[in-house]
Order: C-alpha cells, then sequence, then structure tokens
C-alpha cells in the first residue's frame, strides 16, 4: 500500500486523490450508475401502467348515471386500496434504490482508496446489503430534522397568518435561520453515511460518529465542500455547454444549406431529443465525484484524528509479512 494512500493529506491531495480514483474506476462506477439507472426507469414504468390503469379503472367505476350521494356504492374500494398500497410500495423500492446507488459508490470509492479490488458485482451486492443499515440512518436523521420543519413551518406561517400573508423581514429572517440550520447539520452528519456502510453503525451511532469526525474541523470541512460542489458543478456545465455550442454549430451549417424550414426543423428536434440521452451518458461518469469525495475526506478525517493510516500501514506490513 502506497504511503500517500494512507497519510493526512492536504485538500489539494484529497482533490486530487479523489479524481485519480475515479479515473481509475471510471469504467465500474458508470456501468454500476447504469444498472441502478435501468433498474429505476423500469420501476417508473411499472409506476406509469399502474397510473394508467388506475384512472381507467375509476373511469369504468363511474361510466354510468348515477346521483352524486351514490358514488361510494359505484366504487372499488378493494382494487383502489390495492393499486395505493402498489404504488407505495413500488415508490419505497425506488427510495431503497436511491440509497443503494450512494452505497455502491462509496464502496467502489473505498476499495480504490485502500487499494483492494474494485469489482463491479460486490458493489451490487453492498448496495442491497447495506440497504437496511444506510435506512436506519436516515430514519434517525428524520428524527432530529423533522421537528425542526415543524417548528420553522408553524412558525412562518404564524408570522403570514398575523402579518396578512405579507412577506415580511421576520420571515426571511425565519427562511434564513432555516437554511442557516439545514447547512449545519447536513455538514455535521456529511460523513453518517460512510460511517454506516464502512463501519456498520446503524440509527444515531452513525449520527454520533459522523459528528465526531467533524468536530473542531467544521468550517474547514463546509467550504472544502462548497468549494468542490463548485468545481463539480463548473464540469457538468461545461460539458453541457460543449453540447450547446456542437448544436449551435450544426445549427448554423444546417442554416447554411439549401434544405426546407421542415427538415430543419426535423433536424432540429432530432438534436434536442439526442441531447437527453448524452447528458444521462455523462452524468454516469460526472455524478459518482461527489461521493468518492466524501469518502477520501471521511478517510482522512480519520486519519487525523485517530491515526488509522498507522493502523492500515500496520495491517499492511502485516499482510506482508504473512506472504513472505
Amino acid at each position: 500500500m502506497d504511503f500517500i494512500e494512507t497519510s493526512v493529506m492536504s485538500l489539494t491531495g484529497v482533490m486530487d486523490k479523489a479524481f485519480d480514483i475515479h479515473k481509475k474506476n471510471i469504467g465500474t462506477s458508470a456501468l454500476y450508475l447504469f444498472i441502478v439507472f435501468i433498474i429505476r426507469m423500469i420501476l417508473y414504468f411499472i409506476l406509469l401502467f399502474i397510473g394508467m390503469f388506475s384512472i381507467v379503472l375509476m373511469a369504468v367505476n363511474f361510466y354510468s348515471d348515477f346521483r352524486v350521494d351514490d358514488i361510494a356504492q359505484h366504487m372499488d374500494w378493494g382494487s383502489i386500496i390495492s393499486i395505493v398500497f402498489g404504488l407505495i410500495i413500488l415508490f419505497s423500492i425506488i427510495f431503497l434504490l436511491e440509497i443503494g446507488k450512494q452505497v455502491g459508490i462509496i464502496d467502489i470509492a473505498s476499495k480504490g482508496f485502500l487499494d483492494r479490488p474494485v469489482r463491479l458485482e460486490k458493489a451490487l451486492v453492498q448496495a442491497f446489503k447495506k440497504i437496511p443499515t444506510v435506512l436506519s440512518v436516515l430514519i434517525a436523521y428524520g428524527v432530529i430534522f423533522i421537528p425542526i420543519i415543524i417548528l420553522f413551518g408553524g412558525l412562518l406561517l404564524f408570522i403570514l397568518d398575523n402579518t396578512f400573508n405579507i412577506i415580511n423581514i421576520w420571515s426571511i429572517l425565519l427562511c434564513l435561520a432555516f437554511i442557516v440550520i439545514s447547512i449545519y447539520l447536513a455538514t455535521i452528519y456529511m460523513f453518517s453515511i460512510n460511517t454506516a456502510v464502512i463501519e456498520k453503525l446503524y440509527f444515531f451511532k452513525a449520527l454520533k460518529r459522523s459528528r465526531l469526525l467533524v468536530k473542531k474541523n467544521f468550517w474547514r470541512l463546509l467550504g472544502i465542500n462548497i468549494l468542490f460542489s463548485l468545481i463539480v458543478i463548473a464540469i457538468t456545465y461545461s460539458i453541457y455547454s460543449i453540447l450547446g455550442i456542437v448544436g449551435g454549430v450544426f445549427h448554423i451549417i444546417l442554416r447554411g444549406m439549401d434544405i426546407g424550414e421542415a427538415t430543419l426543423t426535423s433536424f432540429l428536434t432530432i438534436g434536442n431529443i439526442l441531447r437527453i440521452p448524452l447528458q444521462i451518458i455523462f452524468s454516469l461518469f460526472i455524478s459518482p465525484l461527489g461521493q468518492i469525495f466524501n469518502t477520501i475526506l471521511y478517510y482522512n478525517q480519520r486519519f487525523k484524528k485517530e491515526g488509522y493510516d498507522i493502523e492500515l500501514k500496520l495491517e499492511d506490513l502485516q499482510r506482508t509479512s504473512e506472504t513472505i
């Protein structure tokens, strides 16, 4: 194991490591996200089918002349309850799939950082295996955050109700306070998913672990996250702007050619349609960067706080001595 990989890194070192791991495993992470995307699209089509089926079913139930007070007698409540229950199950599966998507990228980033074999099938297995663990962390986070939402929402309604629904300085300050608290919670619990996946911690234990790792480095980690987010946004929009430039050049070329207006419109429509799958493909290669960076940052905090880099070096020396 390389010395740089198991030593405390600077901000540039963390960024370089994140980009390096992403570059080495870009095929695996992109294929992993593509598989998750396909599964999600299948579930969305099933949701669409159930939604259309439910609309048809309700139309059939109401297709007769009857009084408004007889509606309940004409409705097939058993079918409606079954449809609602099915929709809830599908939405839950999609939500769990979104959780699993993060878990797989964390597993890829962790294996890449620790110089261990990165395999697609392992990431998929971990994604589904760790869903209950991550879900417990999200529940714990909800227990903390939902009362805050209710409190601020109630205060905002109270202010607007007593000022005749006019937005004033107090409502603006209340919204700003809510944003500040949200950013604070997101920062101190930024490693909670990592601790759940890597250290196998559940519920409030994962939140407490993240809080300890962030302690005394809050402002630095907040600034680092903002900076890296801006970098990823810049990269994303740079690629999208290139697509826009290519589309613009293509439009100028078509304008210069002697073709009909209808043909030109058809070409432009096809170009706009093709842009959507291209943006999806590019997002598969860009979106893992954020979670990879957060995972490297998590390990770097453990190196600083606990000397975990020394533990990794000792484990590496032990493995080396066993193979000799």
